[in-house]
């Protein structure tokens, strides 16, 4: 594994993780993916790929 450092491991293990969780809270609540990345300050495509990832696991 290469080494990111201490800040590459806060945001990968800390600050993603909890943005995460945000988003499929705020989408299961009805919120689309372009406003939920607004607000967290990440890409669509980013929240887009987490909603996926989490319906994969659910079917």
């Amino acid at each position: 594994m290469k080494n990111i450092g201490y800040l590459g491991f806060y945001f990968y293990e800390i600050v993603v993780p909890q943005a995460k969780e945000t988003a499929l809270s705020m989408a299961a609540d009805g919120m689309k993916a372009e406003k939920i990345a607004h607000y967290l300050k990440v890409s669509v495509a980013m929240v887009q790929n987490w909603i996926d990832e989490s319906m994969s696991v659910v079917q």
